[in-house]
């Protein structure tokens, strides 16, 4: 059995991350997300939790003046409570997969065959298995020091960087996606920086993330074939229209006929 766990923005949407979650929801146990709240004008949060009838973190309380405190690491403690599974998937929205029955086929087998961890290795300056697509043994995640956050002192060492060296110099077989014959920004990626694209980009001198693949990005998230907010679709044609008048380039790019089309539609 496996737990997805996921913190969820609530001041955005994702469309595309829920017809694809539906598409395969019968392959795990729970979902349980987590609501990433920070005061902005938009608030989903009552439609994500109409739409996603999950397991949500409800009335967890953040000491954010605490010091130290890391937003991801006091996130993730309380989905971990939540979930019971041999298996937990930590995943991001960003996260695509051109093919995912070929991609859960691919790691169900990687389970079957002894793996401990698998997921996508962000080649840093100290790679880590990212939590966009981190599946990892539940037994085998508790005997870490369970640090998911990020450490500015390490070149590199991003959030989670902690959990996998400590997989590793507990000698746990760990399986990569590039293992799995799945090559990134060919087969899967992590677009990144989609959240901030959508939440951020009124502050000024915002600098979009990746604005050719984003941008077809959210034009697909339009036609994604799961329930609509309202407010979403207008806030997605808003961001479309600061994405053409900054980048007047990206008039020549047709989202349908866009190489990217593959992992949205």
């Amino acid at each position: 059995m496996i737990d997805i766990l996921s913190q969820y923005c609530c001041h955005c949407d994702y469309p595309i991350w829920r017809a694809d979650l539906a598409k395969h929801r019968g392959k795990f146990n729970k979902v349980i997300l987590y609501p990433n709240e920070y005061y902005r004008d938009l608030d989903f949060k009552a439609f994500a939790k109409k739409v996603l009838q999950e397991t949500w973190v409800e009335n967890h309380v953040i000491d954010w003046f605490a010091p130290g405190v890391d937003w991801r690491q006091v996130e993730v403690e309380p989905m971990l409570e939540l979930s019971d599974s041999e298996w937990i998937y930590f995943n991001e929205q960003d996260w695509f997969v051109k093919d995912y029955d070929k991609f859960y086929e691919a790691v169900f087998k990687a389970m079957d065959e002894g793996a401990d961890a698998i997921g996508w290795m962000n080649p840093t300056h100290f790679p880590y298995l990212h939590p966009a697509c981190f599946f990892v043994k539940r037994e085998l995640l508790n005997k870490t020091n369970l640090d998911f956050r990020a450490h500015s002192e390490i070149s590199g060492g991003d959030h989670f960087c902690m959990i996998t060296k400590d997989l590793k110099e507990m000698g746990a077989k760990i399986v990569t996606t590039e293992d799995l014959g799945f090559t990134h920004w060919e087969d899967c990626f992590h677009l990144g920086g989609v959240t901030s694209n959508f939440v951020d980009s009124h502050n000024p001198g915002f600098e979009f993330h990746r604005p050719d693949i984003f941008y077809v990005y959210n034009w697909w998230s339009r036609k994604s074939d799961v329930e609509q907010s309202l407010e979403f679709l207008e806030l997605s044609l808003a961001i479309e229209k600061k994405l053409l008048d900054k980048y007047p380039e990206l008039k020549n790019i047709d989202p349908e006929q866009s190489e990217w089309r593959v992992f949205y539609e």
